[in-house]
Parts: structure tokens; C-alpha cells; sequence
């Protein structure tokens, strides 16, 4: 194991701070725990190309909507024992319909996004031919207004993953798995320096900002029908000023795609949707779909790096972010900080007194003190 052996290297285990916030798991579901088809589709209903705007073709009723299926074509493998499939035109047995998909209404809209907070979507997707251009395979997270019964289409109010055929595999960078956000019309010159987009519209954009050189880097399909592999896309959804909303998109937890400052609205969701409702030229598979709301830290006064404890670690914290605590906003947080020192995280005042707490400059002196003492132990070990 290598060992600190540095000034440095101690100054890091004294800042090591943890955000407090915690996730808050607003829905998750890897539908093994459905027995059969009909209960899964008790729970996520069957909408199929009747309520996808889209009625060429389209003769069935709701009440037999086509729907994905449950599989257990991964037995094998402990996170997809039962997925969900998505089949295509031809061959798809049991159905004369390929548009297949499901929806849910959660009971209680996600919160209203406040500055520091994070709202993340995320799934598993497997398509079965990575190496053809991209078809319509994609899930949803959007909003239905159950007051007016109507699913809202103002700008932010759909965020989608996964694939559709506006773009070829070739344009835009290459084969690459596809995002789209309601009310973004991407510029054809990438603002984060990836590909051009190879038209401005309001529709699915690849998700290759951060791709690298000659790889295909972060959100690639590959490019043989023997690349195919599950891979979990994510969206994560945040506010930088409190009025429009910013996204971050991964594959397989790799930052692949970057959408700031949309709309003026920040807005809820409460509606999964998995398949596009339109006929796919492929199969494709869907699991562990997730809905996380990760408030910003509420740390406790004079809890600077939110790591639950009053201690030398929140001083560091605190001449990081100010270059004078002498006076103003930087002389607030200090005397927040020397008030609560050696407190439990959140009991205020009332532990150690201010006397015992070192002015500035004794500090620093016992923290470079304590920061050799751990670097000679730890070089001695």
C-alpha cells in the first residue's frame, strides 16, 4: 500500500470532508418482484402507440396497448435476473404491434429544485444492435398535471435517454447513445468543444461532449453487433441561479454530456414512461429505472466541510473559501467556526468554550505539527 509520506499528503487527511446530504430514493424498481405479466402491467401500464401522438398504424385500444415484456434472458447475470423487453417489428412474438410501452404515475411530484440540489433519473439499457444506426429506444421522465389531465409539453418538461432515429450512427461524432431535453435546441457548434451536432433542433443529441482523441470515449454503442452490453445511462438534474435548469448526462457513470441553463421555469416530474411507443428496428432491454432527489447539505453552524464534525478540518474549509477572516463574511464564519469548535455536528453552542479555541495563527502552527507527526508515523510504518 503506498503510504503519505508528505506535507501535503497530511494536509488531505485532515480536509477529507463528506457532504452530509443524503439520497432520497423517490422510486426504484428492477421488476424482479413481479410474477407474472399481468401484474407488472397492473403497476406500469401499457400505453403502446395509443397515447404516443402517433396513430398511423395504430389499431389497438388502450385496453390492449402493446407492452414491453418481462424477460429473463440474463438469469445469469444478479443485476438483470428480470428486465423488461422492448421488441421490434419483425418477430416479436405474441404481439401485433411493435410500439410497445409503459408508463407509471408516481404518487407525489419530485421537489422543486432549489439551488445545490440534484434531481437524478437514471436506468439500465441494453440494444441488442449497436453496430446499426440508432432507432427509436429511449425511457422518459416527464410531467402529467392530474388536475387538468394533461401531460404538460412546456420547456424542461421531459427529460429522455437511450436512442432514436433523428440521427444516424455516423452524424455527430459517431455512434453514440442519445438525450434529448424538452425545449433545447442544441447549437450546431458544441459549446463544451465535442462534436458538432449535426443539426439544430430540439430533439436527441449524442452524448460525446467528452470523448477523447480517436476513442469513442464515454456513451459509445461500439461499432460490431458483438459490442452489445448493458449500460446504465443518467441524468443528473440541478439549478446554478434558481430560475433555469442544467443537466449532466452519463453512461456507465462517465460524464458524457453537458445542457445548461434551459427554460425559466424550474419544474417537477411524476411520470416514467420506458419505450418510445413508436416501432423500433431493433430489440432493446430496460432495468433498474431510478428516480433520487439529493438535497443540498444543511450543515450545522461552524460544520464548514459538512463532514458532521466542529474541528480543525471546517478552519482549513474556512481559508480555502476567504482570504481575510479578519474582517467582513470571512470574520463571520471564523467566530461561527470558534463558537461551535468541538461540538457535536448540530448542538450549537455549548461544548468546548471559546477560550480553548486557538487563535489563527496558534492553529495553524499546531496543525502543521500535527500534520509531520502523522507524516513521520505513517513513513515509519
Amino acid at each position: 500500500m503506498k503510504r503519505f509520506t508528505s506535507l501535503a499528503a497530511a494536509f488531505v487527511v485532515l480536509n477529507l470532508g463528506v457532504s452530509t446530504a443524503q439520497a432520497v430514493v423517490l422510486f426504484e424498481d428492477n421488476f424482479n418482484a413481479y410474477p407474472d405479466q399481468p401484474t407488472f402491467q397492473t403497476t406500469w401500464k401499457p400505453i403502446g402507440c395509443t397515447q404516443s401522438g402517433i396513430t398511423t398504424n395504430c389499431t389497438v385500444t388502450l385496453a390492449n396497448a402493446p407492452s414491453n415484456e418481462l424477460s429473463q434472458d440474463f438469469t445469469s447475470d444478479p443485476n438483470h435476473l428480470q428486465s423488461l423487453l422492448n421488441h421490434s417489428p419483425v418477430g416479436s412474438p405474441g404481439t401485433g404491434d411493435s410500439s410497445e410501452r409503459n408508463e407509471l404515475i408516481l404518487g407525489t411530484p419530485t421537489p422543486v429544485l432549489a439551488v445545490g440540489d440534484k434531481l437524478v433519473f437514471s436506468f439500465d439499457f441494453f440494444d441488442v444492435r449497436p453496430d446499426l444506426s440508432p432507432a427509436r429506444q429511449f425511457a422518459d421522465l416527464r410531467y402529467f398535471n392530474s388536475t387538468t389531465s394533461v401531460y404538460e409539453t412546456g420547456t424542461n418538461q421531459l427529460i429522455s435517454m437511450g436512442l432514436n432515429n433523428n440521427q444516424s450512427s455516423g452524424q455527430s461524432g459517431g455512434n453514440y447513445y442519445m438525450a434529448r431535453v424538452l425545449g433545447y435546441s442544441n447549437p450546431l457548434v458544441d459549446p463544451d468543444g465535442g462534436p458538432d451536432e449535426a443539426l439544430a433542433a430540439t430533439n436527441y443529441v449524442k452524448m460525446n461532449d467528452f470523448s477523447t482523441g480517436t476513442s469513442l470515449g464515454p456513451g459509445s454503442r461500439g461499432t460490431l453487433q458483438t459490442d452489445q452490453a448493458w449500460h446504465n445511462l443518467k441524468v443528473e438534474i440541478s439549478t446554478s441561479n434558481g430560475t433555469s435548469q442544467d443537466y449532466k448526462f452519463y453512461v456507465d457513470n462517465v460524464l458524457a454530456e453537458k445542457i445548461s441553463n434551459v427554460g425559466t421555469v424550474l419544474r417537477q416530474y411524476n411520470v416514467l414512461r420506458i419505450g418510445s411507443g413508436v416501432s423500433a428496428t431493433f430489440d432493446a432491454y430496460y432495468d433498474n429505472i431510478k428516480v433520487e432527489y439529493i438535497p443540498v447539505a444543511a450543515c450545522a453552524p461552524g460544520d464548514f466541510n459538512c463532514d458532521g464534525h466542529e474541528n480543525a478540518g471546517d478552519y482549513v474549509s474556512i481559508r480555502k473559501q476567504y482570504s481575510d477572516i479578519t474582517s467582513g463574511a470571512g470574520l463571520t464564519a471564523y467566530n461561527a467556526w470558534r463558537t461551535n469548535f468541538g461540538n457535536p455536528a448540530g448542538a450549537g453552542s455549548g461544548g468546548l468554550s471559546v477560550a480553548t479555541v486557538p487563535e489563527p495563527a496558534t492553529l495553524v502552527m499546531a496543525m502543521l505539527a500535527m500534520a509531520f507527526g502523522i507524516a513521520a508515523r505513517r513513513h515509519q510504518a
